[in-house]
Parts: structure tokens; sequence; C-alpha cells
């Protein structure tokens, strides 16, 4: 989603933001303990995974409007210079990404020019796991009326194991909807790492139910996968 960004020059008029993200994929995810590693063929045979996810996981704020200042980060002075506010921006947009708490940083070792068209690029970490950003100054931007409108897009994806437990128990859980789904749980996975689109983080998780994928009592197995923006549950079998 595309949605503007106008600043004044020197202050901020509004703070309309815009994130996309790349499609392109590419190797094992850098992660907060080095490179992630993982098998959907671990879980074969049915046997439980070692993470068992039984309710509610604490400190997730899977609605980040429900979050209050947990997912916020401090605001810059209103007349900041423009990157000390995009930076800002850039923090609080990986930060609701994660929807957990966590230490944000960023940086941008050329600067952000702004010029019309001109896109600078950006480095946001969350638990010192990174994510480039490049940020674009709209095309229409003009000087002469002192509005910078710009977008922000991350070009990997940032998972958080307690997001992807908490989303498990949110889809297959008591209060998902889905009959006789139980014993939830899921692989041993790095607490943050950064994905490429498109790709499959080769991490699973599952839960039980009367009729798994051969019709029969058993686990559905769920590849964690990632897709556009974030990630999701695929079913194998």
């Amino acid at each position: 989603m595309r949605i503007p960004t106008p600043l004044l020059a020197g202050a901020l008029a509004a703070l309309l933001l815009t994130s996309a993200c790349s499609s392109a994929a590419g190797p094992a995810p850098d992660t907060a303990a080095g490179k992630a590693s993982g098998s959907a063929s671990e879980t074969a045979g049915g046997a439980a995974l070692p993470v068992a996810v039984n309710g509610p996981v604490e400190g997730v704020y899977l609605i980040p409007s429900r979050a209050g200042d947990a997912l916020s980060v401090e605001r810059p002075a209103k007349d900041a210079p423009l990157e000390e506010q995009i930076g800002a921006k850039l923090r609080e947009d990986l930060l609701q990404r994660a929807l957990v708490p966590g230490r944000t940083s960023v940086s941008c070792p050329d600067g952000i020019k702004v010029e019309a068209g001109v896109t600078s690029r950006c480095t946001v970490a969350y638990e010192g796991v990174e994510v480039p950003y490049a940020v674009q100054i709209s095309s229409s931007y003009d000087p002469k009326q002192g509005l910078v409108s710009y977008t922000m897009s991350p070009m990997k994806v940032l998972v958080v194991a307690k997001t992807v437990q908490a989303k498990l128990y949110d889809n297959y859980g008591p209060g998902s909807g889905l009959a006789d789904t139980s014993k939830l749980a899921c692989q041993e996975m790095p607490a943050v790492a950064a994905y490429d689109s498109g790709v499959d983080t080769g991490f699973t998780c599952q839960y039980w139910s009367p009729h798994a994928p051969n019709g029969k009592p058993g686990y559905t197995t769920l590849q964690v996968v990632i897709r556009g923006s974030g990630f999701q549950f695929k079913p194998t079998g």
C-alpha cells in the first residue's frame, strides 16, 4: 500500500506513511544469532514440535492500534531536521511490523536527499537484526511549496518468533472458529530474523485435529513462508 507522507520543511506537517516490500527472493536470513536453519522434514512422522503454544503469547500486539505507546518511538521536536523525523518514522514502522516491543536504531550513511524522485537508502535495526529501507521523495516535490512527501519501503521482511507463535494461536486456537484443533506448537526459531520476500523460512508449526491431511487423527504441518510484506502459514500434505 502506498500512502504519500507530507512533511513541512523543518516541521512535521502530517505523518501518513507508506510501506512496501521487495519481492526479490534471496539466501537464508540474517538473524539475531547468525544464519537461520531448519527443515520442514524435521516434523515428518507426526512428532510433536518442541515449542508448545498453549495460549495467547504475552507481549505480542497483533493489533498495533491497541498497543498504546508500546509500539511507538519518541517523536523528535517539530523543528528537528527532516532526516531525524524520517528516521523516527522508519524505526516505528519496523517496530509495528515486529508487533513486539524491542530496541530499534536507524542509519542513513549518505543522508536523505530531499530532491524530487530521489531515493535514499537507510538501514533500520530491530534487536540487532537489520532491514534495509528505500526512502523515495515524491516526484511531484516542489521546494518552493515547502511540503515534502515521501514513501518508505522495507527491502526485507522481519519475522519475530513470538509473533509467529501468537499468530498461530490466533489463527488455529480456540478463538479461531476452527473445530477440534489442539496441541499447537512450532519448531524452535531465531528470536528475530529478516527474510527476502517470497521465500520459505524452513521452519514449521503444527496443530492436531481428528482429520489431518490423510483423513485420520494427527498433526497438520504448517510451513512458515514469506509472502508480500509478512509471513503466512502454508499447510503441507
